[in-house]
Parts: C-alpha cells; sequence; structure tokens
C-alpha cells in the first residue's frame, strides 16, 4: 500500500518562468497525494545544501535546524519552543536568507488511525508555519507538509528544512 502524505500544495517554478507571470494569481489547496515509492526520513539529511548551509550560519541560524517535539494528540506550540521559532524568524529574515523557502514537515505516533495521524502531524506543522509567518517571514516562503505516522523513529514532532535558493515561492492569494 504506498503511503499518503497530506500537504498544502503550491505551484512552484524557477525565477525565470515567474517574471513573465507576476500578476497571475496562485491558487493553492489542500489534498491528499499517493507517493511511490517511499522516502524514508533517515534518508533525507537535515542540513541545507554547502551554499544555502553558509548562508544560514552567517545569518545566525542553528544547524541542523532544531525538530520541535509534541505531545500526544496535541499540536500546541510551548513555550520553550516558541521562544526558539522566534529566533529561527529572525534569523530567516535575515537578507543572506531571504530568497530560500522553509519546509516544516510533521510527524505522528503511531498511535491512532491514519488519517488522524495525518491530519494531527499536518496541524502541527501549520502550527509552527503560522508561528513564522506571525514572526515576519513571508508566508510564501512557508511550507507545511505531514507525513503522518512512522514506527521507525519516534514521531509527534515538526521538522524544519531550508530549500535552495534556485526554488520561488510565488505570492499566495490569502
Amino acid at each position: 500500500m504506498p503511503r499518503r502524505i497530506l500537504a498544502a500544495l503550491a505551484i512552484l517554478a524557477a525565477p525565470s518562468a515567474c517574471a513573465s507571470r507576476q500578476d497571475a494569481p496562485v491558487e493553492v489547496t489542500s489534498a491528499t497525494v499517493e507517493l511511490a515509492p517511499v522516502v524514508r526520513p533517515r534518508e533525507i539529511t537535515p542540513l541545507p545544501p554547502p551554499d544555502l548551509a553558509t548562508s544560514a550560519r552567517d545569518a545566525g541560524c542553528p544547524l541542523p535546524l532544531p525538530s520541535f517535539a509534541f505531545e500526544t494528540g496535541s499540536a500546541m506550540i510551548s513555550t520553550q519552543q516558541a521562544f526558539v521559532l522566534h529566533k529561527l524568524a529572525l534569523c530567516f529574515n535575515q537578507p543572506s536568507l531571504e530568497r530560500t523557502a522553509i519546509v516544516a514537515i510533521g510527524y505522528a505516533d503511531p498511535v491512532g488511525a491514519e488519517l488522524y495521524n495525518l491530519n494531527l502531524a499536518l496541524e502541527r506543522a501549520q502550527k509552527v508555519r503560522a508561528f513564522l509567518v506571525a514572526n515576519g517571514v513571508a508566508a510564501d516562503r512557508v511550507i507545511a507538509a505531514s507525513v503522518g505516522s512512522e514506527t521507525d523513529r519516534p514521531g509527534r514532532r515538526v521538522e524544519l528544512f531550508l530549500t535552495p535558493a534556485t526554488v520561488v515561492m510565488p505570492r499566495l492569494i490569502e
């Protein structure tokens, strides 16, 4: 059975493709997408590419970026997490990182139904995204996604990743 991912979807384009369509509206929607083959989280490195890592370090970002643990069945951000997220928002707004995108990927533990875990993990990622946006990071730079539950790694967390500057997120219609 292929694994499902629930994610906020947006159109990604290279900078040259966006230049001619600046006024074109972009629709954003949530959807469940069947994925195959599965990319296991341990195959994904939390470190950005070397040039982006240098920019992140220059901006004062801790590398690798921290992950944020949650209580079972909860998507509430703790006071300590809020403090760290606020510092990260300041870091992400530095000039050396202003053309990067931040991906927040939510995970759940295997307790509960698959759809419940997909939605809970997405809610956690969306809370982290909303916090970063409320603290000055442009909404079109932060993407929330859900992997759902995992059995081979601790769940109940949100991990942050930086994407290379070659990927541009178009302005979203709110």
